[in-house]
């Protein structure tokens, strides 16, 4: 730090180069990130309204609305579409719309020939340190249950 004519103190032209170089990192960071949670979408959005078409579900498309795509799993797992409002309640409400989309996940597998089970196999992505092996799982499992035909 040095300090110009005004005597207020400055950084020196190194400093403000290295804190470009570090912003540039993070952003590229960022970026990539970003680049990785879109194309995660777009695979199980993608996954999702196969499924529901395999399913004869009216609105396929839906797979591809955040926070709606819930609504095929309500309704299939035999709830009522507008319990995807219970969204809005922190917490409990997650907690609640999460289970009855797992249910809806469940019948969903049971109608396409599967077992019902897997759809429990994500959740074991809260697994400290093999939480990963469950996440992968997870992606493994509805690429077969879209893209597989089982009799």
């Amino acid at each position: 730090m040095f300090k110009n004519i005004l005597g207020v103190e400055i950084m020196a032209y190194e400093n403000l180069l290295a804190l470009g170089g570090l912003s540039a990192f993070f952003g590229a960071f960022m970026l990539v990130g970003i680049v990785i949670m879109l194309a995660f979408y777009v695979y199980f959005a993608f996954a999702w309204m196969v499924i529901l078409k395999k399913i004869g579900y009216h609105t396929p498309w839906l797979a591809w609305i955040p926070i709606v795509q819930l609504v095929p799993l309500l309704e299939e797992g035999g709830f009522h579409w507008a319990w995807i409002f219970v969204v809005l309640v922190p917490f409990l409400g997650w907690l609640t719309v999460g289970v009855m989309a797992i249910i809806g996940i469940w019948k969903i597998f049971e109608k396409l020939n599967y077992p019902g089970w897997l759809s429990l196999v994500p959740l074991g992505g809260i697994i400290p340190f093999i939480g990963w092996l469950f996440s992968i799982a997870g992606l493994v499992i509805i690429g077969m249950v879209a893209w597989k035909e089982r009799n």
